[in-house]
């Protein structure tokens, strides 16, 4: 019997023979986003070819914006006599500082001035972390490189983890910026929620006869629609308003919400696939920011202003079910 996508673990298998294909396996890449504006995203070869891959990249409050807090994993596998690298690093000339403190288990590393801590930890508490700070010199990334931009950069590191994996436990390794007190969440309990979402978000798309291909386009499309992670101010607002902020994606890796690009996709991302609610979320998002009829293009990290302005007009497209903040809804022109 099939699986229901809904609740596949998703996964990348690799043929025994092309494993020796470097070049094709640097050429394809993954992205996982967090529903945040924060993302992980690296090669299948695990072996980074772009400044903004990064294992984690959270969406930090202004002015940091999204952050490549942790550019890679260094993971190594040793069962008996065989060593096996999971992942790697073409070298070629940067710098990142850190300091590390250590509390019961519970690693932080203070990477910017002022921005929050990352958080470090394995569940269930287990192994150990072994001090061992050291400098990677001359990390390339191939294709900033070949598109003549910055590519060499200096990555540090205050140590590793080293744990005992059998086939009866796994081990997780959590990387957090929040409060401490949410990393003690079992690994096995957030991907059941992360499951339980994702039945939610298909149903209205299933009630309608929706095939696996429309199913992966509505889970594609989720990607992009995100609680504004650097704009805290807005979120508060919005909570104390009985609403939940949520605004646009324009892309990864590097776009963050862009006025013209949500109200183009707006209609695809939200009212096709039965997000009526997060529709007019992100509407009332971008309604804070229309001045004398326009709607503004991109959002300065530095503060809660916004830059470049936007014409916005009407148009046809019913939209009753949003809400009353949009009967119609709203486009560029």
């Amino acid at each position: 019997m099939a699986v229901p996508l809904a609740h596949r673990i998703v996964t990348v298998s690799l043929p025994c023979d092309r494993t020796q294909d470097e070049e094709s396996l640097l050429a394809r890449e993954w992205s996982v986003t967090n529903g945040l504006g924060g993302y992980a995203s690296s090669t299948l070869l695990c072996a980074p070819t772009r400044r903004y891959h990064g294992r984690f990249v959270p969406d930090l409050p202004s002015p940091w914006g999204r952050t490549v807090l942790i550019p890679r994993l260094e993971e190594v596998v040793r069962a008996d006599a065989f060593t096996v690298d999971l992942s790697g690093v073409e070298f070629e000339d940067g710098r990142v500082d850190g300091e590390l403190t250590a509390v019961e288990g519970r690693y932080d590393m203070q990477l910017c001035g002022g921005a929050p801590p990352l958080k470090l930890c394995l569940r269930p508490s287990c192994g150990l972390f072994v001090a061992d700070a050291r400098l990677s010199h001359g990390i390339c990334y191939r294709l900033d490189r070949d598109r003549g931009a910055e590519h060499l950069e200096n990555l540090s590191s205050p140590g590793y983890f080293q744990a005992d994996v059998t086939r009866e436990q796994s081990v997780a390794c959590v990387a957090s910026t929040e409060a401490r007190e949410q990393l003690e969440c079992r690994p096995e309990a957030l991907f059941e929620a992360e499951s339980h979402r994702i039945v939610k978000l298909l149903h209205p798309v299933r009630a309608g006869g929706a095939d696996e291909t429309e199913e992966r386009l509505v889970l594609a499309a989720d990607q992009f629609i995100v609680v504004p992670g650097s704009r805290v101010e807005e979120q508060a607002l919005a909570r104390a308003s009985g609403e939940e902020a949520r605004t646009v994606i324009a892309g990864y890796h590097w776009f963050t919400d862009w006025g013209r690009d949500t109200m183009i996709s707006l209609e695809g991302l939200t009212l096709c696939t039965g997000r009526h609610q997060e529709a007019r979320s992100v509407l009332k998002t971008f309604a804070g920011y229309v001045q004398e009829g326009c709607c503004r293009i991109f959002f300065q990290r530095e503060s809660r202003t916004a830059s470049t302005i936007r014409r916005m007009r009407p148009c046809g497209t019913s939209t009753h079910s949003i809400g009353t903040i949009a009967r119609q809804p709203i486009e560029t022109c």
